[in-house]
Parts: C-alpha cells; structure tokens; sequence
C-alpha cells in the first residue's frame, strides 16, 4: 500500500521534481559521502533514467543540465555527486 501510494503521487509530478525525487532517492540507498558531494554509487544510464521517471530521454538530459547549471548536482568521471540535497528537495516537494 505504501509502495503503491508513493508510486501514484510521484507520477502526478512534473518531470522537474520527479527527475529530482529520483536524485534523493538514489541518494537514500545508494549515497556515499565524498570530498565533492555524495556520490550515488550506483550506474544508470540516461535512458534508464529516463524511463524510471517516465519520460524521454531528451527531457531529462535537459532537466539534468539545468540541475547541474544551478549547482545541484555534478558529473565527475561517469559518477553524479549530489551537491545541494535541499535544494533538490524543494524541487521535488519533499522539503
């Protein structure tokens, strides 16, 4: 029921906070604290990304750049660093 009701409220966002809930949530279970930020250990692909959110892949590659434009997030060596946890809560809500 839970699981269910988490699913259903994250698709009525906009691409925006679900691309930033997907961020934090990565960041719950695959964060690792680093001298850049918090690391995700964990690799997906845009695509896959993309698809987890429901949207296309061009939407969130665009998304993605405006996160890192607005300090965020950032890319180093394949591996995204979250750099402002509550800024990417205020996007997606959750704050």
């Amino acid at each position: 029921g839970a699981a269910e009701k988490r699913l259903s409220s994250f698709h009525a966002k906009d691409v925006r906070q679900r691309l930033a809930g997907l961020l934090l949530m990565l960041e719950e279970h695959h964060g690792e604290e680093s001298p850049l930020g918090t690391k995700l250990n964990i690799k997906l692909s845009r695509r896959e990304m993309a698809s987890t959110i429901g949207t296309a892949q061009e939407t969130l590659i665009r998304f993605f750049s405006e996160f890192k434009k607005e300090g965020l997030i950032m890319e180093e060596d394949k591996s995204i660093y979250i750099l402002d946890e509550e800024g990417l809560k205020e996007f997606a809500g959750t704050d």
